[in-house]
């Protein structure tokens, strides 16, 4: 039965666990866009129209919407969670050369969210996370040696 329950309860939450890799950028936004106040979640953006017009939302201008949190997560995650986002809308707005602001760009595969629940996976998840800031780091370091867009990976970079 709880492997079934356990089952039941990451199918159910996926929804969730996709809103919050758009937002911190482990995936492409889809759907319901963020960045023009299309999406109906935990992050809402305010002034839609004032906002359209400039293409590139203030990332002041989103704002906490906590009942729309699951109930399974804590508010506090959740801020930090929107915090995350806004800082990295300022940094794509900004610096959208940079590593963080365009990933794919840079070879750099971020890892899926999904739900564990036992140690042996959440060793793998671990792993993952490391993998995943190494490649950020190494990106972030070798744009910084040679400048803003040379390196970034090309057809001829990856043979």
């Amino acid at each position: 039965m709880r492997p079934i329950l356990f089952h039941v309860f990451a199918r159910v939450c996926r929804p969730w666990l996709e809103t919050v890799s758009e937002w911190t950028g482990l995936q492409q936004e889809g759907g319901l866009s963020f960045s023009h106040g299309q999406s109906r979640s935990f992050a809402d953006i305010e002034e839609v129209e004032e906002q359209r017009k400039r293409m590139i939302p203030n990332p002041s201008s989103y704002s906490f919407e906590a009942d729309l949190v699951p109930t399974f997560a804590l508010e506090e995650e959740a801020k930090l969670i929107l915090e995350t986002g806004k800082n990295l809308r300022i940094l794509r707005a900004h610096r959208p050369e940079h590593p963080l602001s365009e990933t794919e760009a840079w070879g750099i595969k971020a890892p899926q969210l999904e739900w564990k629940f036992d140690w042996a996976h959440m060793e793998c998840v671990v792993e993952k996370a490391n993998t995943y800031e190494k490649s950020l780091v190494a990106a972030i370091k070798q744009r910084g040696k040679h400048g803003k867009k040379e390196t970034r990976l090309t057809s001829e970079t990856q043979t």
